[in-house]
Order: C-alpha cells, then sequence, then structure tokens
C-alpha cells in the first residue's frame, strides 16, 4: 500500500534515501546505490518501485518546518519514523557526530520530546552503531543495528525515560 500522506516538497536532485536505506526487497545493502537510482535526478523505476520505497516517508517532504539544512543530500542523513515508534536518523557511511551537532540536536530533542510519553526516543544510526537521544540524555549504545532491540526504563513518578539500552533479540 503506497502512502497516502501528501508531500510539501518535492525529492529534487536529493537521491540520499537511494544510498543510505536498505532494500530486502532488491537485496540492496545499506550504503549501496541502488541499481535503479540515477544519483542526483531519481528513480528509474519510480511508477514501479518495490513497496518498502514506495511506502517510505521521508521526513523533509512532509514536515514544513525543517529548513533546508536538513534535505537529506545536504546533511547526509535521512530521518523517519519507525513502525517500532521511533524516530530515525541514518547518517550516511561516511558521516559521524550528528548526534553532537548543534544545528541538529534542536530537532532531535524535540522529537525525543514528543515520543518520551509512550517510551519512545531519537535514535542516529551510523550503519551498526547506534545512538539514543531522550529529551534530557544521550545514550551511545555501540554497534546493535541488526542485532538488538532498543528498550527505555521509565519513571511513572517522573514521566521520563531514565535509561535507554539495547537487547539482544
Amino acid at each position: 500500500m503506497e502512502n497516502s500522506i501528501k508531500s510539501i516538497r518535492s525529492c529534487g536532485d536529493c537521491t540520499m534515501c537511494c544510498k543510505v536505506l536498505e532494500v530486502n526487497s532488491m537485496n540492496k545493502g545499506q550504503f549501496q546505490w541502488c541499481p535503479e537510482c540515477d544519483i542526483g535526478h531519481g528513480c528509474r523505476i519510480y511508477d514501479n518501485r518495490p513497496a518498502e520505497c514506495a511506502n517510505f516517508q521521508c521526513l523533509w517532504l512532509y514536515d514544513p518546518d525543517l529548513g533546508p539544512h536538513f534535505c537529506p543530500n545536504k546533511c547526509h542523513f535521512v530521518m523517519y519514523f519507525h513502525a517500532s515508534g521511533y524516530f530515525i536518523v541514518d547518517c550516511d557511511n561516511h558521516v559521524r557526530g550528528v548526534h553532537n551537532n548543534s544545528k541538529y540536536m534542536d530537532l532531535f530533542k524535540r522529537m525525543a520530546s514528543k515520543l518520551e510519553p509512550r517510551g519512545r526516543c531519537t535514535v542516529v544510526c551510523y550503519g551498526a552503531h547506534m545512538v539514543a537521544i531522550t529529551p534530557g540524555e544521550t545514550y551511545d549504545l555501540g554497534p546493535t543495528r541488526h542485532s538488538h532491540r532498543i528498550r527505555a526504563e521509565w519513571n511513572t513518578a517522573t514521566k521520563q525515560i531514565t535509561k535507554v539500552y539495547a537487547v539482544t533479540r
């Protein structure tokens, strides 16, 4: 099923999702350019692209509050809400330290604040290495991407996440 939310912008010359994201139905690994991507122009099979691609909702396309520095081909990361309820920032393989960059941290913390009441947070992914961001803390989860699930401990008295960690699936 193709997503029904209307985007407010177009991808333009951005094709970062075609590199950063995995597409299992095409056996396309993370950080590999999709063979159907015309880099800087778009998808050659757009009308017949896999459901994984058609259902992907890049936050840049839908959030009017995001400035031009959040366009994925400018910042070198793709942002989206995962089905698990986490806000994901998937970085290109050469990018490091995004979670410490003040240019982006306000957004990451704001998203974490919205998700915290549901026991979720922002997760910045550097390949297999993950960093979790809550409104109050940053947690280095280490190399956890494919072998672990993220867990958050919730304090009912303070209504805050007190710890984020990864557990083996």
